[in-house]
């Protein structure tokens, strides 16, 4: 909880993401990388979804997929995804 989404990229790995770009600070059609890589020095109220799947989130299961959603550049929630 409270990392942005460039330390969660180094804990978790390869993921799938989406982005919902703050509206009052990205144009439309913003490359959603450069909005969701911003957040960590210059946070707004985009938000994010990144989708993992390891097997460290939840050490004592197998590999498991999680989505971690950002508001304010910031983790507020993992949840696990049931297959």
């Amino acid at each position: 909880m409270g990392m942005t989404p460039f330390e969660a990229k180094l804990a978790g790995g390869a993921f799938a993401f989406k982005v919902v770009a703050d509206a009052a600070r990205w144009p439309t059609n913003s490359d959603p990388y450069k909005v969701m890589w911003a957040q960590s020095l210059l946070p707004d109220n985009s938000e994010i979804w990144m989708t993992f799947k390891n097997s460290t989130q939840f050490p004592d299961e197998p590999e498991c997929m999680f989505r971690v959603h950002f508001r304010r550049g910031k983790v507020i929630e993992i949840e696990k995804v049931r297959d």
